[in-house]
């Protein structure tokens, strides 16, 4: 299966809409981070964040970090700086394919979330 990177807003869109695959982001995160620095814009990962009230943190015992909301803005700056260089990546065409799949979904969440005013975080699953 694998680790999967996903948006989490703050509250729901009005179309219901913010479901991603994220796994193609999750296994090129390396690479998105060297295309980030490389334009300029934050990496994906500095938008990562955790539901406080998860149920995990209690399992293992462990306190928390408030959970970090972002201005959708914010994400769709480097989502959109990322869409123009992966096609210069490097990558394998159908790979390619793949990460800009999760990146248009995330931008047309983001687009959603911004218009609304809504923030949010990305999450990990694994």
């Amino acid at each position: 299966m694998g680790a999967a990177l996903y948006i989490v807003l703050e509250r729901d869109l009005p179309t219901g809409y913010a479901a991603m695959d994220g796994k193609a982001l999750a296994r090129h995160a390396d690479r998105l981070a060297e295309l980030a620095q490389q334009a300029g814009v934050p990496d994906l990962m500095t938008f990562c964040s955790f539901d406080a009230d998860d149920d995990l943190f209690e399992e293992f015992d462990i306190e928390p970090e408030p959970t970090v909301w972002h201005p959708a803005s914010a994400g769709l700056t480097t989502i959109r700086a990322l869409l123009t260089a992966i096609a210069a990546a490097g990558l394998e065409p159908e790979q390619a394919q793949w990460v800009q799949e999760d990146l248009q979904v995330a931008q047309t969440i983001l687009e959603q979330a911004e218009q609304l005013g809504i923030q949010w975080y990305l999450a990990v699953d694994f």
